[in-house]
């Protein structure tokens, strides 16, 4: 399964990339991996998907109201590592990655039940 990248997820991590570039922090080998694909795929992996999902959960409530992160002069690492994973059009793209990876997984898991429902009657009879 993989999911396409919407264009302002590229742009944001474009921005990233170059702020980075200019103040040399704001995430790690991951970051870099990620924001590399984010700008030169066209789709992401589940794996991938689930990875930016992931950083959003963890940073969401944290990195915004850090010092600095609005600073255009010197913003934070927080910010950076945020555009680079493609900004605010990340988080919101990660959120509805995440319900239509729930989705998917939820009625996987209905037709596991019901195939083991089957097989239970069919051992009773």
């Amino acid at each position: 399964m993989s999911y396409s990248i919407p264009y302002g997820v590229k742009k944001e991590a474009k921005t990233g990339k170059r702020l980075y570039k200019k103040f040399g922090y704001g995430g790690g080998k991951v970051t870099a991996k990620i924001n590399s694909m984010l700008i030169n795929k066209r789709e992401v992996s589940h794996g991938i998907a689930i990875k930016i999902h992931t950083y959003y959960r963890r940073h969401e409530t944290v990195d915004p109201q850090g010092e600095n992160f609005d600073n255009k002069k010197r913003p934070s690492k927080g910010y950076i590592m945020w555009k680079r994973m493609g900004g605010d059009s990340g988080q919101s793209w990660s959120r509805k990655l995440k319900r239509s990876i729930d989705s998917v997984n939820k009625q996987k898991l209905k037709n596991i039940n019901m195939g083991l429902d089957k097989i239970k009657r069919g051992l009773t009879r």
